[in-house]
Parts: C-alpha cells; sequence; structure tokens
C-alpha cells in the first residue's frame, strides 16, 4: 500500500478504493476482508478494481488510481525493494501462505532429494539468506501446521 498515513489496520479500509490482481488468491483475500468490513457494520470498500498483475496493481497505485492495493507479501516486498520510498506495507491481514513442491506418490527418490536439500538449506541458514537477497525479505519455512486440508504428505 501506498504510505498515505491513514491507512493502519482493515477498519481503515471503509470507503477506500481497491485494487488487486483478478482471478488471484489476493482477489478472494480482498473480498474477505470487503465481506469482513461489511459484517462488522462497516461501509466496505468503495470499490474494489482488479488488474492483469501485480506490477499492474503497484502502478494504479502509484498513479493514484487506487488508494491501497491488496498482494501478496513477496509482491510487495519486491516493490519497496525495487521502489523505496514509494510503498509500505501498512498491516497484514490472515494467516501466512506457503508455496509447496509437489511430486506423485510413486516419486519417492525425488521426494527425498527435495525434503533433504530444503532441510538442508533451512538448517544452514542459507533459504533465509537467498529470500533476503533475492526477495527483500525473510518469509520463513514451517515445519507443520502448513498444509491445506485434505491434503496428503508422504513419511520417507
Amino acid at each position: 500500500m501506498a504510505d498515505n498515513g491513514f491507512i493502519k489496520q482493515l477498519s481503515d479500509l471503509n470507503g477506500v478504493l481497491v485494487g488487486t490482481q483478478l482471478g488471484s488468491s489476493t482477489d478472494a483475500v480482498a473480498r474477505q476482508m470487503n465481506d469482513e468490513l461489511k459484517a462488522a457494520g462497516g461501509k466496505g470498500f468503495s470499490d474494489l478494481r482488479l488488474f492483469q498483475s501485480y506490477p499492474d496493481t503497484a502502478f494504479n497505485l502509484s498513479s493514484g488510481q487506487v488508494d491501497a492495493i491488496v498482494v501478496p507479501n513477496i509482491s510487495a516486498a519486491e516493490f519497496m525493494k525495487t521502489t523505496p520510498d514509494a510503498f509500505k506495507v501498512t498491516f497484514s491481514y490472515g494467516k501466512p501462505a506457503y508455496l509447496s513442491w509437489v511430486t506423485r506418490p510413486e516419486d519417492k527418490t525425488l521426494l527425498e532429494a527435495l525434503n533433504g536439500t530444503i532441510t538442508r538449506l533451512v538448517k544452514s541458514g542459507q533459504i533465509a539468506e537467498m529470500q533476503k537477497k533475492w526477495v527483500g525479505l525473510e518469509s520463513g519455512t514451517p515445519e507443520d501446521g502448513y498444509l491445506p486440508d485434505n491434503a496428503v504428505q508422504l513419511k520417507q
């Protein structure tokens, strides 16, 4: 979000023009935020504008076409890294979402190689270093509680 000084929490988005990426995970999150605002007796967003990409949302925020954007932390970090004075994360919403490597159940050798490499990189601190270098923030690597509902995790 732009550092306009008045958006510090969810309720500050009542009556605000918000943007996000069409069909993305944050599209659903933004709609949930709007519903939550209305359920709490607020006006909700003045409008939700949907764009083709996260960079499009950032452009529309910087050009004043929207007042705030809902984007993943990784996108926000990239925007702040490339244009440090233009954007600021004013608050986070919801639980963290993580990306996963998925293999077929019969690919046990590949699964073991992926798990082993990721574990080694986490323990050595290299994952955190790469996250900071390439993304601009350390997002952490959970050991449990990250699987979506009904997911199956194969044990090694």
